[in-house]
């Protein structure tokens, strides 16, 4: 997907954010080939500083810089593998990365942000002729991977994918359109089931990263709920770890059933590694499992299971 594709002369890469789509970016650049250095960019810079390190190898030169605009200067290639462009995201507070953009060594734009499907970012590379992928054409791909290898020996439909993608993005305009609005979601994707739990689960899930920072928290899990979102994607660190405690208050002000909410949460990264973790080449699997079974056991859980263990 990226317009990188193996460049034949060796380029520098800057990716701006130092998450799970950075690092899945810095695996697919180690694959093509054709780069002589990646820089890298976050507002963290420990974490920035801890990908460059997990990537320093013999395929290339990788580096955590101290601004974007470092990171981005002199480069054929930028990755926004960061949340900045994403609809209702506080863009202010994180700046706008639209002046990297005018950089003359820029070639080429890969913006993970998904929605809306065309971002500011986006909308600025196309109208200076780069090169461009966009992150809806990423999450597209991403998808029909997942499927398929979760149900081998079956091909994914782009077609179908892309189009009920196109249903659900702001902006979406290259691929059809569609319902925008959960209401109008919500009730065309229905309720589904997750193998041990045995409990209906809505087949759209509302994700509680930003709940934190929302105007009107409470207004808007309404919203949601009224839609027929049941199930909520959680994580103590998500809305500067208010989340949790927002959705609490929501169940209790609505007196909404607790036995009528799916609950999704993690766990296993930074300080969370005192019970698990999934960098821990040490650690001991059984004693996670059997901790994880525990809570089952207890009712604190319907069921678990693993992702991205190492």
């Amino acid at each position: 997907v990226l317009p990188h594709r193996g460049s034949r002369v060796s380029e520098v890469v800057a990716i701006l954010g130092a998450g799970g789509i950075a690092r899945a970016v810095l695996a697919s650049l180690c694959e093509l080939g054709g780069v002589a250095e990646v820089r890298i960019f976050d507002s963290d810079a420990p974490r920035a500083a801890e990908l460059a390190a997990e990537f320093a190898g013999p395929s290339f030169a990788v580096v955590a810089a101290s601004s974007a605009l470092q990171a981005a200067e002199g480069a054929a290639g930028l990755v926004n593998a960061s949340p900045v462009g994403m609809a209702g995201f506080p863009v202010s507070s994180h700046g706008s990365m639209e002046e990297f953009i005018c950089l003359k060594s820029l070639r080429w734009l890969a913006d993970m942000v998904y929605n809306p499907s065309e971002t500011p970012l986006v909308k600025r590379a196309r109208s200076l002729g780069l090169k461009v992928v966009s992150g809806d054409r990423v999450f597209l791909h991403q998808g029909a991977a997942a499927f398929e290898i979760m149900n081998p020996g079956l091909r994914a439909d782009l077609a179908v994918m892309e189009s009920t993608l196109s249903g659900l993005l702001v902006g979406a305009t290259h691929i059809g359109k569609g319902p925008s609005t959960p209401e109008q979601v919500a009730p065309a994707f229905g309720m589904g089931c997750i193998a041990g739990v045995g409990k209906p689960v809505s087949r759209l899930v509302f994700g509680t990263a930003r709940l934190g920072g929302t105007k009107d928290p409470l207004e808007l899990l309404d919203t949601v709920w009224a839609a027929g979102v049941n199930t909520f994607d959680l994580a103590r660190s998500y809305g500067g770890g208010q989340s949790e405690f927002i959705l609490g208050s929501w169940l209790k002000s609505r007196s909404i059933p607790r036995s009528s909410v799916r609950l999704i949460t993690k766990g296993g990264v930074g300080s969370e590694g005192s019970t698990w973790d999934r960098d821990n080449e040490g650690e001991d699997v059984g004693r996670v499992v059997r901790y994880l079974c525990g809570l089952v056991t207890r009712g604190f859980a319907l069921s678990y299971g693993f992702s991205n263990w190492r």
